[in-house]
């Protein structure tokens, strides 16, 4: 699973942060790092809506609870899709500073990460005398698709209840893509024998809730531009401590109705889903905001791009089928939402 989002999303700000320089001067950041981002928050929701989408299946597939004592591991995965009103931006709109302005005034309109076909808009950046200026075009689409693997583990307990446990271990996935892991739990009630005390039920009926974490970090090395100067002897020169890290914390609750014939059965839930996303570059970073005597200048800013967002709340349907052979488990699901889905999977009954 070595080519993982995070990467694309670094490659991103190590570029805006690194442009090259045309003339006497650098980069994207000019005015410091409020324009970046801007830039951050109207490309990257359709990854980490994605994402949570993605983080969000799956939980269960059947309403009927293990018997005690009673366990499965399953693995699988979820890809979800961009819906086409969120693959581009109009990067006119987006509150950039006044000394950035688009290229091509008649084409503002620039990709998201998911805006695959979708051609990039540029824009010029005015250096500080309002004078020179460089031509600096906006990141490219990534994919219009994200699948992200699921492994987790239930166990039957008392009252007709099981707990859920979902997992990625944390892993080293080499210098050039950081660390990540990914640790979940969950929770599933079967209300059939709690509703059907006088008469059976036709049907299996349950609530349930998951609740996923997941972090990363990744080591950036964000030099000054060559032969740039610090503006005076109050900037930092050191560069050492510079880390890009994402936390992304996934929530779904909802009810589940599944039929058991024979070894098939089919389910549907409704559900609430919700995505709280925090991103940040931490450390220090050199970024060009004026040029003195032909030379580039810098300013140093710590901790310059930090923000959180509700990437995703929405109520979402899943309907599926799970199929039962011995010890053996599959399972096949569509989510219905805004942003669509479909997850796959198999798994070991004991």
């Amino acid at each position: 699973m070595k080519k993982v989002w995070i990467p694309l999303i670094v490659a991103f700000l190590v570029n805006c942060a690194r442009s090259s320089a045309q003339g006497n001067f650098a980069n994207i950041f000019v005015n410091g790092p409020s324009d970046v981002t801007k830039i951050m928050q109207a490309y990257s929701p359709p990854f980490f809506k994605m994402y949570g989408t993605d983080m969000n299946s799956a939980w269960v597939t059947t309403a009927r609870a293990k018997k005690k004592f009673h366990f499965e591991i399953t693995g699988g995965a979820t890809i979800a899709f961009v819906p086409g009103s969120e693959k581009t931006y109009d990067v006119a709109k987006i509150g950039l500073s006044n000394n950035i302005t688009p290229n091509d005034p008649n084409n503002t309109i620039s990709p998201t990460f998911g805006g695959i076909g979708i051609g990039t808009a540029a824009v010029n950046i005015y250096a500080l005398d309002h004078v020179h200026y460089i031509v600096h075009k906006l990141p490219s689409a990534v994919s219009k698709y994200l699948t992200t693997p699921q492994i987790q583990a239930s166990v039957g307990l008392w009252y007709n209840t099981d707990i859920i446990v979902r997992f990625v271990p944390t892993s080293s996935l080499g210098s050039e893509y950081g660390d990540a892991n990914t640790i979940g739990v969950g929770i599933k009630h079967d209300l059939t024998s709690d509703l059907s005390k006088d008469e059976p039920m036709p049907f299996d009926l349950a609530v349930y809730f998951g609740y996923t974490r997941s972090n990363y970090s990744y080591g950036l090395s964000v030099l000054p531009e060559a032969g740039a100067q610090p503006k005076d002897a109050s900037q930092s020169t050191d560069f050492s401590n510079q880390e890009f890290a994402a936390h992304l914390n996934n929530y779904n609750v909802g009810a589940i109705i599944s039929k058991k014939f024979g070894f098939i059965e089919p389910f549907v839930s409704l559900s609430y889903q919700n995505t709280q996303s925090t991103i940040g570059m931490y450390g220090n970073y050199p970024f060009t905001n004026d040029f003195i005597g032909n030379k580039n200048v810098y300013t140093t800013f710590t901790d310059p791009v930090q923000f959180q967002s509700t990437s995703l709340s929405s109520i979402r349907a899943d309907i599926g089928a799970q199929a039962e052979w011995r010890f053996i488990k599959i399972f096949l699901s569509a989510g219905v939402a805004k942003y669509m889905s479909l997850s796959g999977g198999a798994g070991l009954q004991f």
